[in-house]
């Protein structure tokens, strides 16, 4: 891991040398730089998303979606989107602080927010577009039901 930092810090070195760039590094006691250590390393393991393939399908048959409300800049299938974390050009942390309705919302939530998306949904008596995690079936408690169950506004497994 060392060797390859190297290597990344010796290529900004070089483009900085070639095009006359100058750049002022100062290390930072772990102690005072804490808190963007310890953000550093959170992982997010509910990250995941479906294929542009899928998703132009399913924006096709019950679109056009305007807001990604459980997105990151990674996997964001909109220029609009929510995200768990600050992410660059997020419209807000925490979808559940924003209001639903008016807009065609796409909703990818982690298994453990789906309820609570539906519930928001009916709150707001939005229009969503709602796409359960596709590892569901996985789960020994939730693997016999499989079946998929589409109707006008929504995907999921029953």
């Amino acid at each position: 891991m060392k060797e390859k930092l190297q290597d990344i810090a010796i290529s900004i070195f070089s483009i900085c040398l070639q095009k006359g760039i100058s750049i002022n590094i100062q290390w930072i006691p772990r102690g005072e730089n804490s808190k963007a250590d310890y953000i550093s390393k959170i992982i997010d393991y509910e990250d995941w998303g479906v294929s542009e393939f899928f998703y132009s399908f399913i924006n096709d048959l019950l679109g056009p979606c305007t807001v990604d409300r459980f997105a990151s800049s990674r996997n964001t299938k909109l220029e609009r989107f929510n995200s768990l974390f600050w992410n660059v050009n997020t419209e807000a942390v925490d979808c559940f602080t924003q209001n639903w309705s008016g807009e065609n919302n796409w909703i990818v939530p982690p298994i453990y927010l789906v309820l609570r998306a539906i519930k928001h949904e009916i709150d707001y008596k939005a229009r969503v577009v709602l796409i359960e995690n596709p590892f569901l079936g996985t789960e020994p408690f939730i693997a016999p039901v499989l079946a998929v169950k589409l109707d006008a506004t929504r995907i999921t497994r029953p």
